[in-house]
């Protein structure tokens, strides 16, 4: 998810393992939205999400306080509830999502100032949904180059554009979608 990318991009480790990097391609899914907030993808999974949270306009990584308890079914299920109200609440604006991009850029414009960053956004097969036109346009303003999917492929729902999962794209979708990208940059 886009916490994760931006977690990576923080590494030093990244930048000595990826010296010259000119592109930085981000997939991104509707779906990140929700990652940003679950402390865990669902209450079946005792894997921890990364997590920021915006404090006083910075972002601050938050840390589980007691992972045993995470462990109960229950807790997860509650915690999941919340954070589902968190998200619908917050995405109004989509401030974290746009903080952590926003740093994102940031962090590749100092470590690879010759580098394009660029965001494909797939429609979600669960939420089918997709950011509003206002959120890529903040994203252009911000200098990501945005490639929709669903521009490019009319019925990008169709399975045969998905892998088994439903969450990430098929090889056929990205012979589809690699033309358009190298014609962006």
């Amino acid at each position: 998810g886009t916490q994760f990318m931006y977690y990576q991009l923080k590494n030093d480790n990244f930048f000595k393992e990826n010296p010259d990097a000119e592109y930085i391609i981000y997939t991104f899914i509707y779906h990140h939205i929700r990652r940003l907030y679950n402390h865990q993808l669902n209450p079946f999974i005792n894997m921890f999400n990364i997590r920021y949270k915006l404090s006083k306009g910075d972002l601050v990584e938050i840390k589980p306080v007691y992972k045993p308890l995470y462990s109960s079914y229950f807790v997860k299920k509650i915690l999941n509830i919340k954070e589902l109200r968190q998200m619908k609440k917050e995405t109004i604006d989509f401030k974290l999502f746009n903080k952590i991009l926003e740093e994102t850029v940031q962090i590749t414009k100092e470590k690879y100032p010759n580098s394009k960053f660029i965001m494909v956004e797939f429609k979600d097969l669960s939420d089918k949904k997709e950011l509003p036109k206002r959120e890529i346009k903040k994203l252009k303003e911000m200098g990501i180059t945005v490639v929709k999917a669903s521009d490019i492929i009319s019925d990008i729902t169709d399975r045969k554009y998905w892998l088994d999962d439903n969450i990430h794209p098929s090889e056929l979708a990205w012979s589809l979608i690699i033309p358009e990208i190298a014609s962006k940059i």
